[in-house]
């Protein structure tokens, strides 16, 4: 397990006592205010405004922090490595690695062992861009 994942985790274990502990208190103010309504004969509308909106506002968040988030659109693309042998024409295609360029000299080919090229430099689309494109058609 990832240090990243445990500090999620405990953020949101935090997140959910804090959530608990204002809706008990909610409760308890709305008891309150039934107590005062039962015992002195008019109801304390702002406690009972208050502590209902303070038990919905818990619910959604309750509700919030179970669902997924969105995906925000800043996801890394996968980008990927043409490499071209000049002799024979031989082609492989491998993910990107740090310092790739075109036309930079790569290994060998391993058919006639001739040196290879980068050709190519491409990142694979996502879904969003092949309906674009498929619209655009």
């Amino acid at each position: 397990m990832s240090k990243n994942s445990d500090n999620v985790r405990r953020t949101q274990a935090y997140f959910v006592s804090m959530i608990i502990v204002l809706m008990l208190l909610s409760f308890i103010t709305l008891l309150q205010a039934f107590k005062t309504y039962k015992e002195r004969g008019y109801m304390d509308y702002l406690s009972f405004a208050l502590s209902i909106s303070a038990i919905t506002l818990s619910v959604y968040m309750i509700l919030q922090i179970k669902t997924k988030p969105p995906k925000t659109g800043f996801e890394q693309p996968e980008v990927f490595t043409v490499i071209r042998c000049s002799k024979c024409g031989f082609e492989i295609t491998r993910k990107f690695k740090e310092g790739d360029y075109v036309l930079k000299e790569a290994d060998p080919c391993p058919k006639c062992k001739e040196s290879t090229f980068i050709y190519m430099i491409f990142r694979k689309a996502n879904e969003e861009e092949k309906k674009r494109e498929h619209y655009e058609l």
